[in-house]
């Protein structure tokens, strides 16, 4: 109730004709009124960029809308790079008009040679359930309890095992749970090296319930998830809802995150694009850094490059709604499945 009470007084959306000749960020001057007026000439949505909460406005700053104005233009121009190189595809749409291989991984860091049940079920459905062409299982152990159908593959060719394990050692010093951004890598790499018409990075534990054929955007598809509509951040709603102008999937203020799966039509300029950078996170020393050269010290920052090749391709026409492969939300965890179950992250 109270998302789709703020979606409605604070969010005024309305896609327009793109203007290709719009200015870079530089040539803009940098006051309120110089980015108001850009933004509203020249971008392709429409915003508010003032909030009302408790009979206060609170307005963006001009770093904000220059940070929005920016972001939005790399958006409208990488769309129509994309839109160009599918164009000269001589398979359409890109990606086919099947679903697509799907790849999993899963490394027990306990050394155990069973998977758990939370795996098999994922794994299952995707098999009876999701239609992909085949479902790979990359893995750089044995497991007994592989379900039906699954192909299992070796990690070794993608990432040797040596490397795989220094980077997780290295990586657990400053993050706990590495072995999440570090699966992303592996899978990503398999999605890119596939040569089928089109690759799926999925998760192990999720439950597919349909078939994931639909109408992919460029011949990709990218899952979203509901931020949660009441948080602890509501208490100032107004700062709240302009960091959701900035931090958003579809359109401003949609209270959406990015999530896992992801698809890829062969060929992705993007996803070429976006393992180029993580290739720089995950170097061959094994010392895993951030884009800047930082050490890496967030859990999803692997996720944070992927939205921003998502913005910088044009591609936030390829987020799907929640419904479609939602996972159980966190902020609602309350073992849903049965007694002993977890919502697990990637894996």
């Amino acid at each position: 109730m109270l998302e789709s009470v703020f979606r409605s007084v604070c969010s005024l959306l309305l896609l327009r004709f793109v203007d290709m000749s719009a200015p870079e960020l530089d040539a803009i001057p940098r006051t309120v009124a110089g980015l108001r007026g850009a933004c509203a000439t020249h971008l392709d949505i429409a915003f508010s960029h003032s909030v009302q909460w408790k009979g206060h406005w609170k307005s963006m700053t001009v770093d904000e809308m220059a940070e929005f104005y920016g972001s939005r233009l790399k958006h409208m121009k990488g769309q129509k790079v994309l839109e160009e190189w599918a164009s000269g595809l001589a398979d359409q749409p890109p990606g086919g008009t099947r679903v697509g291989v799907a790849y999993a991984f899963w490394y027990a860091l306990g050394g155990k040679d069973a998977l758990p049940w939370v795996v098999v079920k994922g794994l299952t459905s995707a098999v009876k359930r999701a239609g992909f062409d085949k479902v790979v299982l990359l893995t750089y152990q044995d497991f007994r309890n592989v379900p039906e159908g699954v192909e299992v593959h070796s990690a070794q060719s993608l990432m040797p095992l040596d490397r795989f394990q220094k980077l997780l050692r290295n990586g657990e010093k400053d993050i706990k749970g590495f072995i999440a951004p570090l699966s992303d890598y592996v899978r990503l790499m398999a999605c890119s090296s596939s040569g089928a018409n089109a690759s799926w990075l999925i998760d192990c534990d999720t439950l597919w319930l349909r078939s994931a054929l639909m109408p992919y955007y460029v011949g990709h598809c990218f899952g979203t998830f509901h931020v949660n509509p009441v948080a602890f951040a509501n208490r100032d709603m107004a700062k709240r809802m302009i960091k959701l102008t900035l931090d958003y999937c579809q359109a401003p203020r949609d209270f959406l995150k990015t999530a896992t799966p992801y698809r890829f039509p062969k060929g992705s300029p993007m996803l070429a694009a976006l393992l180029e950078s993580l290739g720089r996170c995950f170097p061959q020393s094994g010392m895993p850094i951030a884009l800047d050269g930082s050490r890496c010290s967030d859990y999803n920052f692997v996720m944070e490059i992927v939205k921003k090749h998502i913005n910088d391709f044009g591609l936030r026409g390829a987020y799907q709604d929640p419904m479609m492969f939602s996972p159980v939300p966190y902020y609602a965890w309350q073992k849903p499945l049965e007694t002993g179950s977890v919502s697990c992250g990637r894996g």
